[in-house]
């Protein structure tokens, strides 16, 4: 359902153009993370960001059971919110100093000088539903925000939504419109899918009892399913667009309406399992997922095969060709954690940050799983699969042909579900790490996204946020680093570009030391977090990349490795970066950079690796990126003392070289992970 504009607000965009450019483009988003002392937030963020007109006010926070007491604090710009601006307090009790992490927009003023849009909501909200004419629209809204894209353009928009029922689906979509020129930015359908007794279960898993196997249905004195905090409603073919809420009553004491698709009783599962979910919730977050009550729904006319949120109600299909009734507790833990989501970072329902909103759901039906069971088996929809083993595998996602596990074979046009593979083996790998259980794994996550994660985030903004929770509750933040690293997602600053320089001199994975300086002398050097943009920088006399480029370069590994000519070294970064040589042309500009102009082996390294990343053919950006991952895999998986004194001296960095040298533009690079892990273990035995 594509809603572009009608050319009657185009017609208006001429003249806004004007006012919608105040100058030079020179909004920039600044990072936070610095510790202060006490006082007032604006004062301590002053010598960070330039807050011009903004204005920081008070929202959601957590009170940790070690005295922390984090509270998020949203961006204002002459009253209007700025999209994904926040700031978190974090103050420790009885402590004198305050740490902030966080990303603000700084210097709107110079782009939009007013916050004044030049057309209304209801302008807007009329021409967005222009081409639904023969369609209802429900709750219909259009809230203006500050935002800026990857362009660090500041831009008055309005987020307009509205509910349409669309013949038998209902759809949910979500339009970024620009408020001074009637441009969609962005668009999306927010449509999230996928004491009684009675019968539950299907012919997968087997009829159980409420009452004798499982624990009873807790309904209302007149069998009414109203009771403690859960509506379990009964929409009797109806669609899932109905507003219907009326708790479904049966004849005490037990309830069997009704066998459907091999289901028993599906409305008993959902009533059960909202109530599990509840408990969890409450015992792992203190607080529920949704205000309370939470109102599932089965039996709809529509969408059988799937199970959705929306409007406030999570809505269970009875199944059709390929599932079984959608209401097993993995799956109701999930769609009422999509209304966690909704009211805490809001993650948009497209690319990364709806990869991030569907993991999240998958992460909270494990949990449940956990709360309920003790174990889970990272198996999402198990029991309701009519053949193969799950919907999702979080152990391997790749297994179903579609999901994806690593960034590497990230695509923005892939679907939410198949993405939420890359956060969901992460999940996978922090619950089973020593020290860890799912319960904690969900918690961190959970605390991320009320706290850290914003509408727009992305995967290594949303790994920053959860080692920020893993650090507020005293858990291990170097496992929750090794986990997202695994699959390709890195929260540090420059540690891709930090190992892309080492790869590009030394042909190998930096060790964890080295690893840190490199990182830390490219944040002193203030560049962005891109190959291209360091050889200006350089050029322009920028010391701390120059001390750590030419270091590299006239390090003794580098001139042990390389004593021969100009040629063989210039042959050799080729090598280490994209496993071919270099074309003659190629060759002779390095060269001639190196004999005749004076360059440093370390700029010839940094010019060869930009080159590479910016006009390098596919396959040259294939083997990059890579080696990059798996450069980045290796270092992260140095984390016993053994292995890291086991990572040094020129054996080590041999056997290392070797390794990456295997990997190339067509390297699985999850599959090749097993070739890294068995490299790291060869050395550490040979100790």
């Amino acid at each position: 359902m594509d809603l572009t504009l009608s050319t009657r607000l185009k017609a208006v965009a001429g003249a806004a153009a004007l006012l919608a450019c105040g100058g030079l483009q020179a909004a920039q988003r600044v990072e936070i993370n610095t510790t202060t002392s006490n006082g007032p937030l604006r004062a301590a963020l002053a010598p960070k960001a330039d807050l011009g007109e903004s204005e920081l006010k008070a929202g959601r926070g957590l009170d940790y059971p070690n005295g922390l007491r984090a509270r998020r604090h949203e961006q204002y710009y002459q009253g209007v919110p700025v999209l994904d601006g926040f700031v978190v307090e974090h103050r420790q009790a009885n402590a004198g100093t305050t740490t902030l992490r966080g990303s603000v927009l700084q210097r709107i003023s110079q782009d939009l000088p007013s916050a004044r849009p030049v057309f209304s909501a209801a302008d807007i909200l009329l021409q967005a539903k222009t081409k639904l004419q023969r369609f209802q629209t429900t709750d219909d809204t259009a809230t203006l925000y500050v935002y800026a894209g990857r362009d660090n353009v500041a831009r008055l928009v309005y987020l307009v939504s509205f509910y349409v029922q669309d013949g038998q689906q209902l759809r949910y979509p979500h339009l970024l419109i620009d408020a001074n020129l009637g441009r969609v930015l962005q668009q999306w359908d927010g449509h999230m899918t996928a004491a009684a007794s009675g019968p539950g279960g299907n012919t997968r898993t087997g009829q159980y009892e409420y009452g004798t196997q499982r624990p009873a249905l807790d309904v209302s004195a007149n069998c009414s399913m109203d009771s403690n905090g859960i509506i379990t409603v009964n929409l009797d073919g109806e669609a899932t667009g109905s507003a219907k809420k009326t708790p479904y009553q049966f004849g005490c004491p037990r309830n069997t309406f009704k066998t459907v698709n091999g289901g028993y009783a599906p409305l008993n599962d959902i009533h059960a399992h909202a109530g599990a979910t509840l408990r969890m919730y409450m015992d792992y977050l203190n607080m529920p997922p949704v205000p309370l009550p939470l109102i599932g729904r089965g039996h709809p006319s529509n969408a059988l095969d799937n199970a959705s949120w929306a409007r406030g109600t999570a809505n269970f299909g009875d199944g059709e060709s390929l599932y079984y009734p959608m209401v097993s507790l993995d799956l109701v833990a999930h769609e009422f954690s999509h209304g966690y989501t909704e009211r805490s970072a809001a993650l948009a329902y497209f690319g990364q940050p709806g990869g991030m909103n569907e993991a999240f759901s998958d992460m909270a039906g494990e949990a449940a799983e956990y709360h309920a069971r003790g174990s889970n088996d990272f198996l999402v929809g198990a029991e309701v699969v009519k053949s193969g083993t799950a919907m999702r595998d979080m152990r391997k996602p790749s297994a179903d042909g579609k999901s994806v596990e690593h960034t590497l074979y990230h695509r923005e046009t892939i679907d939410v579900h198949r993405l939420s593979g890359i956060y969901n083996k992460a999940f996978h790998r922090l619950a089973t790490q020593p020290g860890w259980n799912t319960r904690k794994a969900f918690e961190v996550m959970a605390d991320a996204n009320r706290l850290y994660w914003t509408k727009f985030s992305r995967y290594n903004e949303g790994a920053c946020g959860v080692e920020n929770a893993a650090r507020n509750r005293g858990y291990g933040v170097a496992d929750v680093t090794a986990a997202f690293n695994a699959v390709g997602v890195n929260c540090g600053a420059y540690r891709a570009l930090a190992q892309q320089l080492h790869l590009a001199v030394l042909g190998r994975p930096a060790e964890a030391a080295s690893l840190a300086n490199a990182m830390s002398a490219l944040q002193a050097s203030n560049v962005d977090d891109y190959a291209s943009e360091l050889e200006p920088q350089y050029l322009a006399g920028n010391q701390p990349l120059r001390q750590l480029v030419d270091g590299l370069g006239n390090s003794a590994e580098a001139r042990a490795l390389y004593p021969g000519d100009h040629a063989s070294f210039v042959r050799a970064v080729f090598n280490n970066l994209a496993n071919r040589a270099p074309t003659p042309a190629e060759l002779a500009n390095w060269v001639d950079q190196l004999s005749t102009k004076g360059a440093s082996r370390g700029y010839v390294a940094l010019g060869v690796l930009n080159a590479l990343a910016t006009d390098g053919s596919e396959a040259d950006f294939d083997a990059l990126q890579r080696k990059t991952a798996m450069a980045v895999y290796f270092t992260a998986a140095i984390d016993t003392s053994a292995e890291l004194a086991a990572y040094s001296g020129a054996k080590a960095a041999a056997k290392a070289r070797a390794m990456l040298g295997q990997v190339g533009s067509a390297t699985d690079v999850v599959a090749f992970m097993s070739t890294a892990d068995q490299t790291l273990a060869s050395l550490t035995a040979a100790r």
